[in-house]
């Protein structure tokens, strides 16, 4: 063998061609079918009544409701529950990349639109539940089953009686409104640690050099320190501790005395 495998194109490498971001998701990936739900005909007549509540005459063009709930309704099924959690996905998860069709709206356009339109999605959500849990590609709980496949259009275990279907979505209900208790938690949480900024996602406070100078300003006390403290063992022949400040170089800690 000749070492460790190596990466076949750098990162720093420009590509000729591009790939498609569909390409990127499978066929049978559960975010397909989020966006198929979505964007099937029974839920047609329920965004454009939505459109209609938009004013689309001055102003940036907003986002659509159905994308912003896809957003929405797909992380409450993947446990993306907070509006600065949605927006880092929507530059760090490939599902939600394409989901959104590459789109990234801020955390404060997305909790305004949970806020503003909480009857309305907690319904959709709902909808979008009942039929994923009709469809078998939903379950409420977290499962392991025999991998094995039958052919068969219906088994017994499909069929209920109405009261029992009721009592189904009851519970449906209920896991819904777990899942926004969990959101409102998360937001109130993450607004005490994080303000407006958003960790797991490219700032949007201050233009892009400026954050790009912060980053250099750090990387250079960085490099310092690390210098400061070759130096300093250099001078004592060894003997010193390897630690430097990172905010001040040059600072030296000093026994206390008296």
């Amino acid at each position: 063998m000749a070492g460790f495998r190596r990466p076949e194109v750098p990162r720093e490498q420009l590509g000729l061609w591009s790939a498609r971001l569909d390409d990127a998701i499978p066929p049978d990936h559960p975010v397909r079918q989020v966006a198929y739900v979505l964007q099937s005909e029974p839920f047609a007549a329920t965004f454009r009544e939505w459109e209609r509540s938009y004013v689309l005459l001055e102003g940036k063009p907003p986002y659509h409701p159905r994308d912003l709930t896809g957003l929405y309704v797909y992380g409450m099924m993947n446990r993306i529950r907070s509006s600065r959690q949605l927006e880092a996905a929507c530059y760090n998860r490939v599902d939600v990349i394409w989901l959104m069709s590459g789109q990234h709206p801020d955390h404060s356009t997305i909790s305004e639109f949970v806020t503003r339109h909480g009857e309305r999605l907690r319904g959709l959500l709902r909808n979008t539940l009942e039929v994923g849990i009709r469809a078998g590609l939903v379950k409420l709980e977290h499962v392991s089953v025999d991998g094995s496949k039958q052919e068969a259009d219906a088994g017994k275990g499909s069929v209920h009686q109405k009261a029992t279907i009721a009592a189904m979505l009851a519970k449906v209900d209920e896991q819904i409104g777990v899942l926004e208790q969990e959101w409102l938690q998360n937001e109130a949480t993450e607004a005490k640690l994080f303000g407006e900024e958003v960790p797991w996602a490219p700032g949007k406070s201050g233009s892009r050099d400026e954050r790009v100078a912060k980053l250099k300003r750090a990387q250079e006390r960085l490099t310092e320190a690390l210098a400061q403290i070759d130096r300093r063992r250099a001078e004592s022949g060894g003997e010193c501790k390897e630690i430097a400040s990172v905010t001040d170089p040059c600072r030296r800690s000093m026994r206390e005395t008296g």
